[in-house]
Parts: C-alpha cells; structure tokens; sequence
C-alpha cells in the first residue's frame, strides 16, 4: 500500500488489470475503442457480468501509445474522502504531467468541496497539456454516491480534448446519456458488441480453455450461449470434469 494523508490506499486499484495467457484477441472492438476516444472522448463499456469488459479494455490499455491512468472502484469509494485521495494519487503517480497535488489544491472545508476542486483541478490541468491521455473508471456499478454521479457529469461537460475518458460498469450509470448521445459525445459497446462471434467463440473454447470437442459440437455450444464469454466458460470447465 501506499499512503494518501495518512490514509490507504491499495495500489493494486490504480494499476491496468493484467491480461489472461491464451487471451482472445479482439481486433475489430480496439480499433472501435481508439476511435471513440478520437471522435467522441468518451466511452462507455455496460454490460452484465461475464462478457469480457474489463479484459477487453485493459487489452486497449496495455498497447496504447498514450498514458492510461486506471481506477477500479469498490464500495467503499462511495466515501467522497475515498474517492478523493484515490483521483488524487491516480493523478499524482500515474499522470504527473497534470501537475496535481495534493497539498496545493484549494483549500475546502469539507470532502464535497474537496472532490469539487479536484475534479476542477484536473479538468484545468488536462486543458494544459499537449497530448492526450484516458482515464478508465472500473466497476462504476458500485457507485450509488448522487454527488459522484454529479461529478461524473461535471467532467464529461468540462473535459478538454485532451482528456479521454472509459467508464466500465454492468449498469450504465445515472448521468445524461440522452444528451450525450444526441450530441455524439458518447460511444456505448453493450453486451450486443461484446458478444463473441463464432471464429472468436471457437478460438477461446479451443485455445484458451483447451476444450477439444467436435466443431459441430462446438458450434452448438456458441449458439447455445449466444457469444457470452461466461457461459462458453461454464461449459467448457463442465466438459473438463465430465473427461476425467
């Protein structure tokens, strides 16, 4: 761990998720990615649990060409002086570039100022710089915080170009997407995107989970499970005990 004005802070929650070995490979729903972040700035990733989200999007984090700052969330960052000392060390450690820190932000008298004029903080210091970077947002689902929500909103009317943005969540959260949407500032890939299709459906049962069964087997099972990457999963290990 390390230390935020006395507080913990688990580093783990601030790091890319690493990658599976004998990962499927998804090609087409990166270049969608790179170019949502080029064309809308932000992108949101909503879809049951199971369909791969965080996998694809740490795969895009892992080979992009520009700084990634990561935030995996949990319910205790619901506490605004959570989620205030987690923005602030995400800033300072992973896009020092932002110039953020922690004991030169404007004074506040309490945790809803103080995540206000960090939220501002970044928005201004983002303005500044010369090359882009993306934050990606985690597991937001667990947010329940109106104020959290609200500033989310306040970020995604005030971002800069510069700043991109990737909120992964099994909901899609209660922020304005209608007016996003309308105004092409947002691209959604929902489970409909994230669905394997039958080549990828086919490489993950025999390549990552080494299930060797007859391809008109197989192709039962992708037709079956309609592509979720939970169910494949599922069958394939119930396949594995069945062989032993």
């Amino acid at each position: 761990m390390i230390q935020f004005k006395g507080l913990p802070i688990i580093r783990t929650k601030i790091m890319i998720p690493a990658l599976r070995a004998r990962m499927v490979h998804r090609p087409r729903l990166l270049m969608e990615i790179e170019r949502g972040l080029a064309d809308e700035g932000f992108i949101l990733v909503s879809a049951p649990a199971g369909y791969g989200k965080t996998t694809l999007v740490s795969e895009w984090a892992q080979q992009s060409q520009h700084p990634v700052a990561w935030l995996s969330l949990d319910e205790h960052d619901n506490e605004l002086m959570a989620i205030n000392r987690y923005l602030t060390t995400l800033a300072e450690s992973r896009l020092p570039q932002l110039k953020i820190d922690a004991d030169n932000l404007p004074p506040a008298g309490n945790p809803e100022e103080e995540f206000h004029n960090l939220l501002i903080s970044i928005i201004n210091g983002s303005s500044e710089l010369s090359e882009p970077y993306t934050v990606v947002v985690d597991d937001y689902q667990v947010i329940q915080n109106p104020q959290i929500h609200a500033g989310l909103a306040l970020l995604l009317d005030n971002k800069p170009p510069q700043m991109g943005l990737i909120v992964i969540s099994r909901t899609d959260p209660p922020i304005p997407l209608a007016r996003l949407r309308a105004n092409h500032r947002i691209l959604e890939i929902n489970s409909r995107e994230l669905e394997f299709s039958l080549a990828e459906a086919m490489e993950f049962l025999h390549n990552t989970m080494q299930c060797q069964l007859e391809d008109s087997r197989l192709h039962q099972i992708v037709q079956l499970t309609q592509g979720w990457v939970t169910g494949l999963q599922l069958i394939a290990l119930a396949q594995h005990s069945a062989d032993k």
